[in-house]
């Protein structure tokens, strides 16, 4: 992970970019994030890769002498056993060059992502039940592009959708600009599956974080109690493996350790992955300021609730099958 920007890279962009001297997250002594140089990454010749998946449901590729870190210090990949018990980042740093964007930016993608639709030689139109989404989207689009959204009422389907048109006639080399917006980071023409998080999104402020989190949520988050089982529930839903992981790694700058569960749907081709908290206090997502918009947490009463009787004890969970660890 970049120390500047926070943004995740692998040493095969870096070794076909030809960069150096990259500042990177390492580990101190004390087994803190530091920053430190990369100098330069190069070729070690071909090798066997193999796929290694933890409990909390991440993956990592590697080879079989990339070490990790155990209770009996580094170990390469090769020696790791199922059960073994490994590292895992709770909590990421801000980056070292933090850079704010214009916060009507931050809305409009996070509720694209969510629920928005920006497949090619298509309409861009977000759909929503809900009014205050719905609200947020059209505020936003005008703030930020000066689009007027035009509202469609589906009473059969029980939602209404939002179509952004561009401001002015579209010519030749002329696109709606969410459309050449959402082009400069590889979004535009993505299908639900295949969403993720620009890079962009890692070097903001944590104040700003916070508001894509919380914009993000209200779309296929929930945060609930479950009264018969003393529990509050906090997941995210999604069919793209690459956006719930690029959330999980939000969630580390409050400290919010994740798990990535994958629930086998028969109607979806692709499984759904929600995030589940892991966490006794719920304070940093539930926080007045960072709690999400619109009916899935209207008036907070859920999250008071949560607030109010956390739960008392945290299951012990243990490795399933293949290499795995307790995160």
């Amino acid at each position: 992970m970049r120390a500047d920007t926070n943004a995740e890279i692998t040493l095969g962009q870096l070794m076909e970019s030809g960069a150096k001297d990259i500042p990177v997250w390492s580990l101190d002594d004390r087994l803190k994030l530091v920053p430190r140089t990369l100098t330069h990454a190069f070729p070690s010749g071909t090798k066997p890769v193999f796929e290694l998946t933890l409990t909390s449901g991440r993956r990592i590729t590697a080879t079989g002498n990339h070490k990790f870190l155990t209770y009996d210090g580094w170990m390469p990949l090769s020696e790791l056993t199922p059960g073994s018990r490994l590292g895992a980042v709770r909590h990421v740093p801000p980056p070292l060059e933090v850079a704010p964007r214009d916060e009507d930016e931050i809305v409009l993608l996070a509720h694209m992502l969510g629920d928005g639709s920006f497949v090619k030689r298509q309409p861009i139109r977000y759909v929503s039940i809900d009014e205050a989404n719905l609200a947020s989207v059209g505020n936003a689009a005008a703030g930020r592009f000066g689009i007027t959204p035009k509202r469609d009422e589906y009473a059969a389907a029980r939602v209404t959708t939002l179509r952004l048109p561009a401001p002015y006639h579209l010519t030749h080399g002329k696109r709606n600009p969410i459309a050449a917006w959402l082009d400069e980071d590889g979004l535009f023409g993505l299908r639900s599956h295949e969403k993720f998080v620009p890079d962009w999104v890692f070097g903001l402020p944590k104040a700003q974080v916070g508001l894509f989190i919380k914009h993000i949520w209200a779309t296929d988050g929930s945060i609930g109690y479950d009264e018969k089982n003393n529990l509050g529930r906090v997941y995210y839903a999604s069919t793209s493996r690459r956006l719930v992981d690029d959330l999980a790694r939000l969630l580390l700058r409050y400290n919010v350790f994740t798990r990535d569960q994958a629930s086998p749907q028969g109607r979806l081709p692709r499984r759904l992955s929600p995030l589940r908290v892991r966490r006794r206090e719920p304070a940093p997502l539930l926080r007045r300021d960072r709690r999400p918009r619109g009916a899935r947490c209207e008036g907070g009463q859920p999250c008071r609730q949560v607030a109010r009787r956390p739960r008392q004890h945290q299951p012990r969970h243990r490795a399933q099958g293949g290499l795995g660890a307790r995160p």
